[in-house]
């Protein structure tokens, strides 16, 4: 294993540079845990062999996360008595063709040198997916962003924690998750990256997250002919659920716009009500936002 250091000098570079490998944000898919928006394994397998190009979905929330992420890492580190120092680096083994981008390094009084990973979310986004317990006070990420900080620290090599600070954007707090580098963990990843190189065949598609990629593969490759599938059980069972599922599909957007109606009209001149179940508001948009009685229940 051998580590090399490139800096990042413009996002192009970088992009190119890292197709090559599988990064940090990547090796999640490879135990089924990919991020939001993010290939899943068997996506990913035909994007680094060229077979199909990457389509990234880049909202608000994650352009003024990357905006706002010099600010952050400067206030963590003055409210932390931490040493800041910037290094917008993509390191990488050629060997293994596994690599992870960089943007700081922190320097702890008590732990000494350290990766900094910072997390924009939501309000609702940090309840719903992370963890905390109040008797320990240990917080608990979404498991492809253990994955990542693992990643990270395998591919670095040199440094044996990592800072990962999630910033709530709703409320402009700060959760500060430390993780010390697990060995153990990181040679698993290394392991599931080698063997993805090395596959000849794609990891099974998940036929849920894999379906738009699927039908655009297909109708890429299928030639102008047609398919007698009247002795195929498994196709007709599917042709039945897709029309029976697709007729649920209309009846319950029928159902939501009947409610949506009645709400708005019982709501008068409000653009805002509650009940015992819910929080609606018609400002920007028409939501209704489930209690949290009504999720926990």
């Amino acid at each position: 294993m051998k580590t090399q250091f490139v800096a990042i000098r413009d996002e192009a570079t970088w992009l190119e540079k890292r197709g090559g490998y599988v990064t940090s944000t990547e090796s999640a898919s490879l135990f089924g845990l990919q991020m939001p928006s993010l290939p899943t394994a068997y996506e990913l397998w035909h994007i680094k062999r060229g077979l199909i190009d990457r389509v990234t979905e880049v909202n608000s929330r994650m352009i003024w996360g990357r905006r706002l992420e010099a600010s952050i890492a400067a206030g963590i580190a003055e409210d932390n008595q931490l040493k800041l120092m910037p290094m917008r680096s993509f390191a990488f083994d050629d060997e293994d063709k596994i690599g992870s981008s960089f943007d700081n390094i922190i320097e702890h009084p008590e732990r000494g040198h350290g990766l900094l990973e910072i997390k924009t979310v939501s309000y609702k986004d940090y309840k719903e997916k992370f963890v905390e317990d109040s008797e320990t006070g240990f917080i608990e990420a979404p498991a492809y962003y253990e994955v990542q900080v693992q990643h990270e620290l395998e591919v670095a090599d040199k440094y044996n924690f990592a800072l990962l600070a999630v910033f709530i954007m709703d409320t402009r707090e700060v959760a500060l998750l430390y993780r010390d580098r697990d060995r153990d963990f990181g040679a698993a990843i290394r392991k599931k990256v080698k063997e993805f190189w090395a596959s000849t065949q794609p990891p099974p598609p998940d036929l849920q997250k894999d379906a738009d990629l699927l039908a655009r593969m297909h109708r890429a490759n299928s030639k102008d002919k047609s398919y007698d599938a009247t002795r195929d059980d498994m196709f007709e069972l599917s042709a039945m659920s897709y029309i029976q599922e697709s007729e649920k599909e209309k009846a319950a957007k029928a159902a939501k716009d009947v409610a949506k109606s009645r709400m708005i009209l019982a709501m008068t001149d409000h653009n805002t009500a509650w009940c015992n179940s819910a929080r609606v508001s018609n400002k920007a948009t028409f939501r209704v936002t489930p209690t949290k009685e009504k999720n926990n229940a």
